[in-house]
């Protein structure tokens, strides 16, 4: 259900998951995704939802889906970046990747490498704050704090 209304719904905009605007936008505050729901990051979740539901089905529209949102994509990162509004797109780009070159496999689309290449820029990588920070920030119930 979820799946065919988001193919049905995407816009030429953004193609997967055009915001609903708000009736009147809340106030910025960082860290917060109140009115910001250009986020990449939610979009990223949806692309594997689609995936999965292809594999699964075959659906052709979602190989069709996916190529409008990545050319998308590839046109609107150099100037939103994946950590423009929070920072966890920017942490779970690998995500995006993953889809991205799946998504390449099935197609040979050549615009997908290109795109490869934006997304591996501007994700940041795991190891650096697991490893040479050497920092995990969870909530104490979790029992995990690492300095």
């Amino acid at each position: 259900m979820w799946v065919d209304w988001t193919i049905k719904q995407s816009k030429p905009k953004t193609v997967i998951l055009d915001p609903i605007p708000f009736e009147e936008e809340p106030e910025y505050e960082q860290g917060l995704q109140r009115g910001q729901r250009t986020d990449w990051w939610p979009k990223m979740v949806m692309l594997k939802i689609l995936q999965q539901y292809y594999n699964a089905t075959d659906d052709q529209r979602v190989i069709e889906t996916l190529t409008k949102y990545f050319k998308y994509q590839l046109k609107e990162l150099p100037t939103t970046p994946l950590d423009k509004l929070t920072l966890w797109a920017n942490r779970r780009g690998g995500d995006n990747l993953q889809v991205v070159y799946w998504l390449y496999n099935i197609t040979g689309d050549e615009f997908l490498l290109d795109l490869g290449d934006i997304i591996q820029e501007q994700h940041s990588m795991d190891d650096y704050f697991f490893l040479m920070k050497k920092t995990i920030m969870t909530r104490p119930r979790y029992g995990i704090m690492i300095n």
